[in-house]
């Protein structure tokens, strides 16, 4: 999305985009936080419904579409930088750089991740052309007069170390991964301060990026549930006030994603869209383990009736999972962009700042 634009035009069409009101008094304050409110609080349960459908939320759809709200409000956000009188709070500036930084760290391993399970699929695949390429003998011939040699076997533990390895990498976690749930945790503590910082400066801006930055949050950590079962991510408490019309929602939402994580024991990963692909292929390499070691089932037998049968949808399987995990890591690789864009335009606001000796506020 933002590739694709210098970055001056980029940012003149973030400034077209604000809904602020700088001069609002503080009479109107209450009410147009309630408005804010009001409109993440919908924008959440329409998130909720879509998740009971099915019960499932940890899916490549679902978050994409997350990541795509987390997205946009962050951009309109963003744009308030260069169109507002902004009065620079130096602690609030330090603040919003640590908590954006904090979040391309997180953007920079769920990134990782995903290549991880990318280019994990190109297992699956190199599997599904060896073992098509495995030796068959027509149908119609008397397969009692076939043998183990009539099946190229070296072809087939090619495919079967391939689908072991797969399996292996969706049940193991690696060490980078975990410091997601330390990114996680730093990426919550400073949002009650944010919250009640809005409030007492009575700032319509501050609250706008109080709820953009629980979007992000919020949305980086249910993908972060979805590509690692990690302890340390599900003790992690994300919980807002009452008062605050979203709150329960919100609560709502980490508690679904964390029982999806509870209720999968099978890999280290909880993202539904590869839970039926591992089932299937768990059951291939049965089917293929028993063929390479029976004395009465023949390896050809097992082989010609897996394709016949199941070849052509793991094929498809395998395809339409690579796809949904392009678009999640495009709506997260836009995210990341925004991100940058956003402390970059900060940062040239407060250049302009100086130049014009504006005085900062304390």
């Amino acid at each position: 999305m933002f590739r694709h634009h210098s970055h001056g035009n980029f940012l003149s069409s973030l400034c077209g985009r604000i809904h602020f009101q700088p001069t609002a008094t503080s009479s109107d304050l209450p009410q147009r936080f309630n408005k804010f409110d009001e409109y993440l609080r919908l924008q959440l349960e329409n998130l909720n419904r879509e998740g009971e459908v099915d019960g499932k939320l940890l899916r490549c759809s679902w978050l994409a579409s997350f990541l795509a709200i987390a997205l946009e409000d962050y951009v309109e956000d963003a744009s308030a930088f260069c169109s507002l009188d902004l009065i620079y709070d130096e602690t609030w500036i330090l603040e919003y750089m640590d908590q954006s930084a904090r979040m391309l760290d997180a953007c920079n391993v769920l990134m990782e991740a995903l290549s991880r399970l990318q280019h994990g699929l190109l297992l699956v695949r190199h599997a599904w052309y060896a073992l098509a390429d495995v030796k068959i003998f027509p149908l119609g011939e008397q397969r009692d007069e076939c043998t183990r040699s009539d099946v190229n076997e070296e072809q087939v533990s090619v495919a079967l170390k391939s689908l072991r390895k797969w399996m292996h990498v969706q049940g193991s976690s690696e060490g980078h991964l975990q410091k997601l749930s330390h990114i996680m945790q730093h990426m919550i503590n400073p949002l009650d301060e944010l919250h009640k910082r809005s409030i007492a400066k009575e700032s319509e801006l501050l609250y706008s990026l109080f709820l953009a930055n629980v979007r992000v949050v919020l949305a980086l950590y249910m993908l972060s549930l979805a590509l690692l079962q990690e302890k340390g991510l599900l003790s992690l408490n994300l919980s807002f006030p009452h008062a605050i019309s979203w709150a329960s929602t919100v609560s709502g939402l980490v508690q679904m994603g964390k029982d999806e994580v509870n209720r999968q024991k099978v890999m280290n990963l909880c993202l539904q869209d590869l839970i039926p692909l591992y089932a299937n292929v768990q059951e291939l390499v049965c089917m293929i383990e028993q063929g390479l070691e029976s004395n009465r089932v023949l390896l050809s037998e097992i082989i010609s009736e897996w394709l016949a049968e199941s070849g052509h949808n793991l094929s498809l399987q395998t395809d339409q999972i690579a796809n949904s995990l392009e678009l999640l890591r495009a709506k997260l690789d836009e995210l990341f962009n925004a991100i940058v864009l956003s402390r970059s335009l900060l940062l040239d606001k407060l250049g302009g700042s100086e130049t014009d000796k504006s005085p900062p506020f304390g």
